[in-house]
């Protein structure tokens, strides 16, 4: 579970770096072109830093979880939303995907079943 909990504080520290540069915003309204730019950034973050944060060895795909992370981040948030969000709402966001992602724990993390294609 300590390893979970790293890898999801990871996750929510890049999610946060990725989306905080401002561009894209319009004055009066939600950017489209903001959230998107989020989305895509905060993917790609959080996946590159559960990797650097995972114990070597740990053979997950992060992608379906930062994905699922981002989408519902992004669902009717607007931009102000997406600059500021707190820890709290990450982790809760972050706990939701696991358990609709990975009813069974993460597959090859440590406590969780193996991976897709290598032995049990």
């Amino acid at each position: 579970m300590r390893v979970t909990a790293s890898i999801m504080f990871a996750i929510a520290a890049c999610g946060l770096v990725a989306g905080c540069d401002g561009k894209g915003t319009e004055e009066g309204g939600f950017s489209a072109s903001f959230k998107k730019s989020f989305h895509e950034k905060f993917v790609s973050s959080c996946v590159e830093g559960a990797v650097k944060a995972a114990p070597a060895g740990t053979a997950v795909d992060f992608k379906p979880l930062c994905t699922c992370t981002a989408d519902k981040l992004t669902q009717d948030a607007g931009v102000t939303d997406l600059v500021s969000i707190p820890d709290e709402k990450m982790d809760a966001v972050m706990k939701q995907c696991v358990a609709q992602l990975y009813p069974k724990g993460i597959p090859g993390a440590p406590g969780g079943p193996p991976a897709e294609g290598t032995a049990p």
